[in-house]
């Protein structure tokens, strides 16, 4: 039984480029290996702040939570697309549509995280008007010692 299972886990396993992992006995043993190209294309990650965890964050709901950290993640397509205005601030230009498929929600469920964002004072909007969508500002957290 024992075999059976150490060769279904290394079937199973076998795609892995950064570990493989072996099954001996009821011990895993570990062998490291570097970054390829094809893992690194194909393992792309998100980053969630952790501010957003904290504090009055706390009570954000993890739409809200999800949406900024998916908004923050387009800050490189700004860069790419020069979204920049004459402030040097970075914008983006993202439809209330485009932010509910991205969350895979409702259109209501991605207007109620953009209000929560709105309301904490985590992104700020500027009308274009003539049916153009906002720009989009996401606010930097900065922390002060206030001793």
């Amino acid at each position: 039984m024992g075999q059976r299972i150490a060769t279904f886990a290394e079937t199973l396993l076998s795609r892995l480029t950064t570990i493989e992992i072996y099954l001996i006995g009821r011990c895993l043993k570990m062998k490291m290996k570097r970054y390829t190209k094809e893992f690194i294309v194909n393992n792309r990650f998100y980053q969630m702040p952790k501010f957003l965890f904290e504090g009055e964050f706390k009570k954000l709901s993890n739409d809200a939570r999800v949406l900024y950290s998916l908004l923050r993640d387009r800050h490189d397509l700004s860069l790419v697309n020069n979204w920049v205005n004459e402030k040097g601030e970075v914008y983006l230009i993202c439809t209330r549509e485009s932010m509910a498929e991205m969350l895979g929600c409702s259109i209501p469920t991605a207007r109620k995280a953009v209000n929560q964002l709105i309301k904490y004072g985590l992104i700020e909007e500027e009308r274009q008007g003539l049916n153009k969508p906002n720009l989009i500002y996401l606010t930097a957290i900065s922390i002060e010692n206030t001793r």
